[in-house]
């Protein structure tokens, strides 16, 4: 007895001291890139000023000067997780991303209460002092996290303002994910094994500690299993092998620098560029591998590609309908517009239902694939870029059980074994191809309704059945019990749980043993436990193992090894 509450407390020991250890580097990494990253922030912005209070001062004119400091803020990044603007003493706006700078100015205490960032009053109560600074600011509605800063516009009576979200830059790297993944399991365990310590320390009859300490560790891993849910819900992301995203200008540049090294060396010239930007209106998840979606898309073309055939092919549309809705001609730049209707085949992996994280994409190609054209993300004429921001679809998109994460664009390489008889086809060597994804997390409540819930449903019926098992024959009468009357109930619950599971794999299209398959097996497994218990106990010949405390040994570890097996799969599934 000793000898085992001594090991159980140096393992509940171990794992404190692991799970502790874990967290407390976890959170000293973050806190270090929260501070590195405002210290850097406040330098670039601080730059930045002064670069604009010499472009203000200089007599530049205002179209242009508009152009320079949109300019100088892409460079300096200050643009890449929010946006920055510049107020007067008054609080209004005299320079907006998306806006002229000479337009009638709105102000920012409006603009606050028509976002509901009722904080970002703050940055124009801090322009009247002309002082630098930096502030914690939050979203109403939805309590997204910020930051603002300002600095003074010297030799002009602004200041120049960024608004910026702490999520994207805060995100875990991969490093930080497992400490916290690390640190949380290790808690978790040593939680579960104090329980099951103390319980088993506390009580003297054998009974008792049993079922306490059977019945504590149970719960404890049934809450741990929920931590881990809950942390694969929250920090699991999309990413896709090779895939390069393109979330801001200075990005896509260094990428077509590179392209451009590329293919002169292999001696097809400078690709032509195509800025292209794309708006979707509707969504629509038809089936498992058949998504539609509507929307707008326009190309802008100048004199160096005004040879290129305008359009868009879309190679993973199986049902495409695209009709020209406009035409604009501005400074010797041409931009047409269509309207198209495209039926996508895509699917989903479904590997980590219910708590995954798919993407939606659109493959665009121009209708001349095999020349030396690349698509660019027209940046230039969305408001806001930052993947969060949702750039590029409507507000009002309704996706039913499904949220929208973020949008973004990306290029990967396209690799065809042909050449399509194009004897200088540029494709066949790994020519990029641009992509427009829409990153979307399922809602757990409809699963947890439809699929999780039925299933403890049936656990708890199964345990009921258990109960009924007993060797004492004055119990028989009493309870009901007979291998025949438990063999019945559990086979008309074995092909409620298969049609279920059949059901789901058929609408997820899953080709692989996803997570939620784990959730069936368990149930086949404790199937299988209590008909063979049952028989077992029924037989002539009596086993005193199975008889000892009237079959406590089986009904004391039927949650145990539901939880356990639960936790484990957990583990493996949700390991980053």
């Amino acid at each position: 007895m000793k000898k085992t509450l001594t090991v159980l407390s140096l393992f509940t020991i171990f794992f404190m001291i692991f799970g502790t250890t874990k967290l407390y580097q976890y959170n000293e990494s973050i806190k270090e890139s929260e501070l590195n990253f405002v210290s850097l922030s406040t330098k670039k912005l601080s730059k930045t000023a002064k670069e604009i209070s010499t472009l203000m001062t200089s007599n530049v004119e205002s179209d242009l000067l508009r152009l320079q400091i949109n300019s100088l803020l892409i460079k300096s990044k200050l643009t890449s997780n929010g946006f920055s603007f510049i107020l007067n003493k008054k609080g209004d706006f005299v320079f907006y991303p998306g806006d002229s700078l000479n337009d009638e100015p709105f102000n920012i205490y409006s603009y606050a209460k028509e976002e509901k960032i009722a904080s970002l009053s703050i940055l124009g109560d801090h322009a009247k002092t002309f002082k630098a600074g930096t502030f914690d600011l939050f979203a109403d509605d939805s309590g997204e996290k910020m930051w603002g800063f300002t600095a003074p516009i010297f030799g002009t009576e602004f200041s120049l303002a960024s608004v910026m979200l702490k999520d994207p830059v805060l995100k875990a790297n991969e490093e930080q994910q497992h400490s916290l993944f690390y640190g949380v399991t290790g808690l978790i365990g040593a939680i579960s094994l104090l329980m099951f310590t103390l319980s088993f320390a506390f009580f003297k009859s054998p009974q008792k500690r049993v079922w306490y300490s059977t019945s504590l560790l149970s719960i404890s891993l049934l809450i741990g299993t929920c931590a881990l849910c809950i942390f694969s819900h929250n920090n699991l992301d999309y990413a896709y092998a090779s895939e390069v995203p393109i979330t801001e200008p200075a990005i896509l540049e260094n990428y077509l620098t590179e392209l451009e090294h590329k293919t002169q060396n292999l001696g097809f010239g400078t690709p032509i560029r195509i800025p292209t930007g794309i708006y979707i209106n509707t969504v629509e998840i038809e089936s498992a591998v058949n998504i539609r979606i509507t929307g707008l898309i326009w190309q802008t073309f100048d004199n160096e590609s005004e040879s290129v055939i305008p359009g868009v092919y879309f190679p993973d549309a199986v049902e495409s309908e695209i009709e020209e809705m406009y035409t604009d001609t501005f400074n010797e730049h041409k931009t047409i517009g269509w309207k198209f209707n495209i039926l996508m085949r895509e699917s989903f992996s479904g590997l980590r239902y219910p708590f995954d994280v798919e993407a939606v994409w659109i493959r665009m190609l121009p209708k001349e694939f095999y020349k030396n054209i690349i698509f660019t993300p027209d940046f230039d004429n969305y408001e806001l870029i930052n993947p969060v921001f949702l750039p590029g679809v409507d507000p009002e998109v309704v996706l039913p059980g499904w949220k929208l994460k973020k949008t973004f664009f990306s290029y990967l390489a396209g690799n065809y074994n042909t050449n399509f008889g194009i004897k200088k086809y540029v494709g066949t060597r790994s020519y990029p191809e641009l992509y427009f994804n829409i990153t979307i997390q399922r809602n757990f409540l409809d699963p947890f309704i439809s699929v999780i819930l039925p299933l403890l449903v049936v656990a708890i019926l199964v345990f009921i059945l258990l109960l009924t098992c007993s060797c004492n024959d004055s119990d028989l009468e009493k309870l009901g019990f007979s291998a025949g009357a438990i063999l019945s109930g559990i086979a008309a619950l074995f092909f409620v749980v298969i049609i279920a599971q059949i059901d789901l794999r058929k609408n997820l299209a899953a080709e692989q043993i996803i997570y939620m398959d784990f959730y069936y097996f368990i149930i086949y497994t404790v199937f299988l436990i209590v008909s063979v218990n049952s028989l077992m106990i029924c037989w002539p010949e009596k086993f005193d193992l199975l008889c000892y405390k009237n079959n406590l040994l089986v009904k004391s570890v039927y949650w145990p090894f539901i939880t356990l097996t639960l936790f484990i799969a957990s583990i493996y599934y949700f390991h980053p």
